[in-house]
This record gives structure tokens, sequence and C-alpha cells, in this order.
């Protein structure tokens, strides 16, 4: 298979390994920055680079491209090549939007059967990991208390000053933990997030609360460091504890344990993801659709998460992901604003028919009291309404506090 690579950062070089070195693929082109570039030419020394991502467009017999960007002319050029039937193994951003991530479900509409999008996704596939989850199916563990992520990420700055973090640093954090979490605790539907510090310099930890009716409850914190990057999961079960410990390179994870009251020595476990990560393509790509549109719904979930978690922090409470049950204010709002411009409609109407209504009166003699009767008539229901709109004001509870 030929491949093709959109990079501005060096974590695909594993998988651009993989391929070089797989006699069945082939790296083909490339676009990178000069720092990357340097690289990826001594993995793959035949491979043409191109300065711009558009010209990879005109280059015929591509079959798969590696995007490893944000940069809205790559992510164009990424949607252009699977509208073409290119797969495209995407490395999940989250300053790539939810947005660029359901416009590739609008090309799956219309490339049914062709479409492939492919999620790289390395930890996922680590032996620790698959461990862990044959652990929580079995219920060695027994009944799951919590599932606590603690990662640790690094910032700029003096030694005495606080280490904040950016918003677009916890936002690709949370994107890639709870696509992890996912693996072990289940599909979530709720989700709270709380934020510290938060202001123009930075934030001082993050924390989000999730769960679901059938997912384990699992809670996620971020907070700076001037030092390097880590991570940590602590599984809490009746019957033992396990704690797996991680840095920026997902091919290497340690394992410790405490089961049946007996803590076990750590374990370190590396594994090659690049191999791993091209083997799973390619058979999962074999398999068919519905392989396929397993990854794009997949993925589509841990970008629905990460907005939850943003819509979380603008109304300062929980929410449902796939159903928010609306408020009784806000039913209350709604049905009051549909009554009162149906009111106003009606009585604009109602006015039309009484200014007829007072020239039949007129030419007919009738007494002053049927046209007093007809402005009455009129404009009682709406008054009446604005009344109702200044008792919502008296009934209000008082704010203060009570004695």
């Amino acid at each position: 298979m030929d491949f093709a690579l959109l990079t501005t950062g060096h974590e695909t070089l594993p998988l651009i390994q993989a391929i070089a070195g797989d006699s069945r693929h082939r790296l083909v082109a490339f676009v990178a920055d000069d720092a990357v570039a340097a690289d990826v030419s001594k993995l793959a020394p035949s491979a043409r680079r191109f300065e711009v991502p558009a010209e990879l467009l005109g280059l015929p017999g591509i079959q798969a491209v590696v995007v490893d960007s944000s940069d809205s002319e790559a992510l164009e050029v990424a949607k252009q090549l699977a509208a073409n039937s290119v797969a495209v193994l995407l490395i999940p951003r989250a300053e790539q939007g939810i947005e660029f991530i359901y416009q590739f479900g609008l090309i799956r509409d219309e490339q049914p059967g062709q479409f492939r999008l492919y999620p790289v996704r390395p930890l996922r596939l680590h032996p620790l990991v698959s461990r862990l989850r044959g652990i929580l199916h079995s219920g060695e563990l027994g009944h799951i208390h919590q599932l606590q992520w603690q990662r640790e990420e690094p910032v700029a700055g003096k030694p005495d000053e606080p280490c904040l973090l950016t918003k677009n640093q916890i936002d690709q954090a949370l994107l890639h933990d709870t696509d992890l979490l996912k693996v072990w605790a289940g599909e979530f539907d709720q989700i709270t997030s709380i934020q510290t510090g938060d202001s123009d310099q930075g934030i001082l930890q993050a924390a989000v609360s999730l769960g679901g009716q059938k997912a384990l409850p699992s809670h996620w914190t971020c907070r700076g460091t001037s030092g390097v990057s880590t991570w940590q999961l602590t599984v809490v079960g009746h019957a033992g504890q396990v704690t797996l410990k991680g840095d920026r390179d997902p091919s290497r994870i340690t394992w410790q344990s405490t089961l049946g009251g007996r803590a076990a020595p750590p374990e370190i476990v590396v594994f090659d993801w690049g191999t791993a990560v091209l083997q799973e393509f390619i058979t999962g790509s074999a398999a068919g659709v519905a392989v396929t549109e397993l990854w794009a719904n997949d993925l589509c979930r841990s970008f629905d998460l990460l907005e939850g978690a943003h819509r979380s922090l603008r109304r300062k409470r929980t929410v449902d992901l796939y159903f928010d049950t609306p408020s009784e204010r806000g039913n209350f709002k709604s049905t009051m604003t549909a009554v009162g411009c149906s009111l106003l409609m009606l009585t604009l109407l109602t006015i039309l028919m009484g200014l007829g209504a007072g020239a039949v009166a007129k030419d007919l003699n009738l007494p002053p009291i049927v046209m007093q009767v007809v402005r009455i008539l009129v404009f009682a229901p709406l008054f009446l309404f604005l009344l109702l709109q200044v008792g919502v004001f008296l009934a209000k509870p008082s704010g203060g506090r009570s004695s």
C-alpha cells in the first residue's frame, strides 16, 4: 500500500518507520516542517517531499494518508483525499475541532463502502491496557469504586511562578485520556467539568468527573508542572488495586498491582506501537465496512466528550452528552414567549376587526356601549398576560439570608 504523510510533529515517526520497514508498503510522499522532514527522509529515502499539502492531490496512486496536523490547509486536503477514497490515518488533536470530525461523516454518507477513517491511538494497543481491560471484565478486582486518572503537563515559566496550563493543553490531554478511559470504563453519557484559576494567564488545575448508566465512575485531573509530562491511572476495586504509569512515550507503561492483599513488584512493558497500529489498520480495512464505521463513530464520541466538557463549564453543572433534559425554567420561558408572540399577533388582528366593527356600528347607529365592549374584548387578553409577567417578579423569592 502506498502512503502519504501530512505532519507538523514527530509523533508519527514510529508509524513511518513501520511502513518503511514493511516490504508490502511504502511512503511515497510527505509534507512536513524542516525539523521533521530530515527524520522522515532518513526512514524513507525514496519518499518525495512537497512544500504544500495541496500538491498531494495531484499525486496518483496514493491509497492512504497519515495526518498529524491541525493546520487548516492540511485538514482540507485530508477531507478531499477521503472524498477520493483515500484512507485517512488521523492522529486526533483537540485543535481539529468537532466540526472537522463531523464533516468526515458527510463524506462517509457520500462514499459508502469506500470511506475509511482510522484514528491513530497507540495506547489502546498496549499489552498492559489489554491486560487491565481483561481484569475489569473478569471481575478480578471485585466491585470497582473508581478509576482515577492524574496527569501533569509541562509549562514554561519561572520556578517561583505557578504552573498554569493553557486551554489547548487541557483539551488535548482530556481528548487523549478520556479516549483511553472509555476502553476500561465503558461509554460515558454524563460529564462534570471544573477548572481552578481560570483566567487570562492560565488554568491551575482542571478536573472532570465522568459517568453513565453502563460506565464505571471515573475522575480525571490535570495540572501543570515544571518537569516532564506524566500520567497515572489508579483503579480501586473491592478486592485490590491496579496502577498504570506512563509519560509522553506511548510505547512504555509501568504496571503496579495489589491483588488478594499482596503487592506485586512493578513491571515495565515496552512495545512497538508503530507496527501494532499499522497491523490494526490493515486488518480492519480488510475486514470491511463494519470495522471502519466503528472507528469513525468511536472518534466522534471522543470529540463529543470534549464538547460536553466545554458545555459543562459554561453551564456550571453536570450535562448529559446525548440527551440534555430541559429545565422547568427553560420550558416556562419558551412557553411564555410563544404565548406572548401569539397574543401580539391576535391583538393586531382583533384591532383591525374592531376598526371594521366600529365602521359598521356607526352605519347602523348602534349604542356606544357596543364599541366599549369590543375594545375590552380586544385588549383584555393582552393586559392580562402583561399583568402575569409582573406577577413573576412579585412572586420571586428574596435573595437575602434567612434568619
